[in-house]
């Protein structure tokens, strides 16, 4: 298995710290100048990202659910033009994509569920930037660590 994301601050940056964890590989596309909300982040070409051709956020999205399985989004406003691209995007090109709310005591359960019914051997973790939901970050990174722990050991 292997975790891509845009890395975007928030619920992006939750596969580094679960990833290392777990020993599961990381990644995705970043756009252009390694662009993220704070500024350029050049360290995670370190952590084995990739450099999009674009500065364009879309773009990146695009490319990380085309190069994975399955896409989950964390997101506490699943309207936000970001998220509803993402999931636009998995829709059309016929991946299989959940969107969970990362605060609800449930969320890790029902990641599982979904892995186990997807069964992604790439999966790209989207969703809410930092600034858009405070605390994001850290809970998506606590979700998917127990659903993926649970996930793995079955």
């Amino acid at each position: 298995m292997k975790l891509i994301s845009g890395g975007q601050t928030g619920a992006d940056s939750s596969i580094i710290a679960v990833g290392k964890s777990l020993g599961i590989p990381i990644g995705g596309h970043v756009p252009r100048g390694w662009r993220t909300e704070r500024g350029p982040n050049p360290s995670l070409k370190a952590l084995g990202f990739k450099e999009s051709d674009s500065h364009d956020y879309a773009s990146r999205t695009r490319e990380n659910i085309e190069h994975s399985d399955a896409t989950l989004i964390f997101a506490t406003d699943p309207g936000s033009d970001g998220t509803q691209l993402t999931i636009d995007h998995a829709e059309e090109i016929k991946k299989p994509c959940l969107v969970l709310d990362p605060f609800e005591p449930a969320a890790a359960e029902a990641a599982t569920q979904w892995l186990h019914a997807a069964r992604p051997a790439v999966l790209n973790v989207a969703g809410n930037r930092e600034s858009r939901s405070p605390g994001i970050a850290r809970q998506a990174e606590r979700v998917l660590h127990a659903a993926l722990r649970a996930y793995l050991a079955s």
